[in-house]
C-alpha cells in the first residue's frame, strides 16, 4: 500500500457514512463521524457545520465541542474556539483534554497563570495525560525553566517521539521533518505546509532520543527560530541534524547566530543600514504617520509582504499596493541592495525583515530573524493585495521544500 492510500480510505469511509445517514438521519454517532471525516478529508467549513449540527442535537457532546474548537482555532477564530472549550469544561469538568485545549488558548494569549491552572487541572484528573505535560512543558519554557520544561516534554512525548500531521493529498507527498521547540520562539510555518502536498512529521529535539532513528523524510525545516528563547532546543537540534543527509532549511547552527544583540550589531555594519535604537521623534519631521515595511527572505529571494500603517486610510492602502506590486521601484536601488546584504548576513533560508526608511534612504532596521510571521489577512476586500503577496510567499515556500528525492532518513 502506498503512503497516500489512507486519503482514499477516508473518502470511501465518508461516502459510506453519508449513505448510512441517508437511511438513518437521526443517528448522532453517524453525524459525528460525518463531521470528523469531513475534517479529515480537508472540508473544514463543511466539518464546522457538521459539528454544529451534532451540537444542535446533543449540546453536551464533548468530542464535538473539542473538535469544533480545534477547527475554529486552526482557522483563526480564537474567541469562538475558547467558547467551545469553555462550554466543554462547563459540561464535563472531569474531561482532561478540554482543560488542555483551553490551556493552550490561554498560553497562546500570554495568560500563563490561567494556562497553568488548566494544565494542572488536567494532570490532577490524569497524572500521565500526555497533552497536559506537553502544554506545561511549553509554559515552563516560556518562563525560562528549560530543564523542567524538557522534563515535561519528555513525559508528554514518551510514547510518541514523532507527531505525524494528517496528510490529505492523493499524490505521493513531500515528506517534511519539522523541528519545533513548542514555544513562541518557533516559526509560524504550519499553515504554509499544504497538507495536500506535504506529509509532516513534527519532532521536538528537547524530547527526542538523539540515538533514535528519524522518520523517513525528504527535507528538514527547522522551525526553532528564536536564538534567545530557544538556545537549548537549538543546541540539541544541531546534534540531531548529524543523523540526516537531507536538505535542512534554516540549519539550527545558523539560527543560533541570530541572537538579537549579536545580529543587530552585525547587520548594523552593513552600509545603508541603521541598527535599532530607541528615541523620541517629533511628528514635525515627516507627515505625522509611521510606516513599517515587512519583507520575507526565502531561498535567496526577497518577497514584499506588507506595509504596516493605518489600513483604514486610503492613502496607506494605495502606498501598500504599490509596494507589494513593485518593491524595487518604491524602495529604490540603495535600500534594495541593503536588504540583499541583510539577507546574505542572516544566512537563513526563511526569515523576515521589518524596517523603515530614513529621509536619506537608509534602511532603519527594526528586526530581522526567522520568527517574523506571515499572518493570513481578513476577508475584507481591502486585504486583496496582501492576499496576492502571501500567495507568492506560499509558492516560494513550496518550491523551496521540493528537493530532488533521495533515499534519506
Amino acid at each position: 500500500m502506498t503512503n497516500w492510500a489512507p486519503t482514499f480510505e477516508r473518502k470511501a469511509a465518508l461516502r459510506e457514512v453519508e449513505a448510512r445517514l441517508a437511511r438513518d438521519p437521526e443517528r448522532v454517532d453517524l453525524h459525528f463521524n460525518h463531521a470528523y471525516l469531513l475534517a479529515e478529508t480537508g472540508d473544514t467549513e463543511g466539518a464546522k457545520q457538521a459539528y454544529l449540527d451534532v451540537l444542535s442535537r446533543v449540546p453536551a457532546h464533548v468530542e464535538a465541542l473539542n473538535n469544533l474548537g480545534r477547527l475554529l482555532h486552526a482557522t483563526g477564530y480564537r474567541t469562538a474556539a475558547r467558547s467551545a472549550y469553555t462550554e466543554a469544561i462547563a459540561r464535563h469538568p472531569n474531561h482532561p483534554l478540554a482543560h488542555v485545549n483551553l490551556g493552550n488558548i490561554f498560553l497562546e494569549a500570554g495568560d500563563l497563570a490561567l494556562a497553568r491552572e488548566h494544565y494542572q487541572a488536567a494532570l490532577a484528573l490524569d497524572s500521565k495525560f500526555a497533552e497536559a505535560h506537553q502544554g506545561l512543558g511549553n509554559l515552563l519554557a516560556e518562563l525560562g525553566q528549560e530543564e523542567a520544561a524538557a522534563r515535561h516534554q519528555r513525559m508528554g512525548f514518551r510514547d510518541r517521539r514523532v507527531m505525524e500531521l494528517p496528510y490529505r493529498g492523493e499524490a505521493e507527498p513531500v515528506q517534511v521533518l519539522l523541528l519545533v521547540s513548542g514555544r513562541r520562539g518557533d516559526v509560524a510555518i504550519r499553515h504554509l505546509l499544504d497538507d495536500k502536498v506535504f506529509r509532516t512529521f513534527v519532532v521536538l529535539p528537547n524530547a527526542y532520543d538523539p540515538e533514535a532513528p528519524l522518520p523517513q523524510h525528504d527535507v528538514v525545516f527547522n522551525a526553532i527560530g528564536d536564538a534567545d528563547l530557544c538556545g537549548l532546543a537549538l543546541d540539541r537540534a544541531v546534534k540531531l541534524m548529524n543523523h540526516t543527509r537531507a536538505t535542512v532549511i534554516n540549519p539550527p547552527a545558523a539560527v543560533l547566530r541570530t541572537a538579537r544583540i549579536a545580529i543587530s550589531r552585525r547587520l548594523g555594519e552593513i552600509p545603508g543600514v541603521v541598527e535599532p535604537v530607541i528615541a523620541n521623534r517629533s511628528r514635525d519631521v515627516a507627515d505625522g504617520k509611521n510606516r513599517k515595511y515587512r519583507v520575507m527572505t526565502i531561498a535567496g529571494g526577497l518577497y514584499p509582504l506588507r506595509l504596516t500603517a493605518d489600513m483604514t486610510d486610503d492613502q496607506h492602502r494605495t502606498e501598500e499596493a504599490k509596494f507589494l506590486r513593485d518593491m524595487p521601484a518604491v524602495l529604490g536601488p540603495g535600500p534594495m541592495a541593503a536588504l540583499a546584504k541583510i539577507q546574505e548576513t542572516l544566512g537563513l533560508d526563511y526569515a523576515g525583515i521589518d524596517f523603515g526608511l530614513s529621509p536619506s534612504g537608509d534602511v532603519l532596521l527594526f528586526e530581522a530573524n526567522a520568527t517574523i510571521t506571515v499572518a493570513p489577512p481578513g476577508e475584507d476586500r481591502r486585504w486583496d493585495d496582501r492576499r496576492a503577496a502571501i500567495q507568492r510567499v506560499e509558492d516560494a515556500v513550496r518550491k523551496m521544500l521540493m528537493p530532488v528525492r533521495l533515499a534519506i532518513y
